[in-house]
């Protein structure tokens, strides 16, 4: 199922085992949230180049990403724009010297 607030979210839950698969594509960047993702991965690889292979994320979109342990002992994925926000900056730096 394709979600209603992001068509680049793609959601699929597996009725029998109560799980969810989470798959983001934008553009080229393709980010597989899943306790097994390689079966999929490798499907995406053979008809598509994947330029990264398949492993376990460190970067989506330009921010750094990773998994955490929550205090009940839960692993979640994080999302840190420190690396994005710091590219913008310096991009807009640097178009606002051009301009003067």
């Amino acid at each position: 199922m394709v979600s209603e607030v992001d068509p680049s979210l793609y959601i699929y839950r597996n009725e029998v085992k109560g799980e969810f698969l989470y798959l983001i594509c934008y553009v080229d960047d393709c980010l597989h949230i899943y306790h097994n993702p390689n079966y999929d991965m490798k499907i995406l690889n053979s008809h598509y180049r994947l330029k990264d292979g398949i492993e376990t994320p460190t970067r989506y979109l330009g921010a750094n990403i990773d998994q955490v342990q929550l205090p009940d002992g839960s692993v979640a994925w994080s999302m840190k724009c420190e690396d994005y926000l710091r590219g913008a900056i310096k991009n807009t730096n640097s178009l606002l010297n051009e301009e003067g």
